[in-house]
């Protein structure tokens, strides 16, 4: 992401010499009977800086911004930057799958962009071999497997309100492999 940034700061600064009237590599100024020194293109110049500068301001990142009240589909899909993934805040405490893709969720600059699903999460794990589904009176659960177990997810009967279900938590080393994995879960979720 360093190297985009640095391209970009550089595309900005050829931009904004011409934007002046300046030739960006030798820095002689431009004929005044040349098109790049007409006001139009100028200011064109000095529009397409200041986008860019708000890309560099975003660590390289574009952004599209979705009309208010946009369904979920027409905004941009999920991303995280190096600098974001750092921020995500790991638990000592085992944590459900629910409130880790909320800190991860908390760590990004949403904006006008999806949020990561959490079930893109149960996908992946189960499409690994960490998770397994099974079916209890018609009903769907997902618990941990023994390769799971291994990896620090625990599964565990509860009852709450006449409601029995199963619940499942990942320790802070569970919660490391889904960082170190995050490309391929937002890859489900953004799919």
């Amino acid at each position: 992401m360093e190297n985009r940034v640095e391209l970009l700061r550089r595309a900005k600064m050829y931009l904004d010499r011409l934007a002046v009237g300046v030739d960006p590599i030798t820095a002689v100024e431009i004929p005044d009977d040349t098109v790049l020194n007409n006001v139009r293109i100028s200011r064109c110049f000095y529009f397409v800086s200041g986008v860019l500068q708000e890309v560099i301001d975003n660590g390289g990142v574009v952004r599209r911004v979705a009309a208010k009240g946009a369904p979920r589909q027409s905004l941009p899909f999920f991303a995280i930057t190096d600098e974001e993934l750092k921020r995500v805040e790991l638990s000592a405490e085992p944590i459900q799958i629910k409130k880790f893709c909320d800190r991860i969720n908390d760590a990004v600059e949403l904006g006008n962009m999806r949020s990561l699903n959490v079930t893109a999460f149960g996908k992946w794990l189960v499409e690994k071999g960490l998770l397994t589904t099974e079916t209890i009176d018609g009903v769907k659960h997902k618990r941990a497997t023994p390769e799971g177990e291994a990896l620090g997810i625990v599964t565990e009967w509860r009852s709450f309100n006449d409601r029995e279900y199963y619940a499942t938590t990942y320790n802070i080393e569970a919660q490391r492999f889904l960082l170190d994995h995050l490309d391929e879960i937002i890859n489900i979720s953004n799919g």
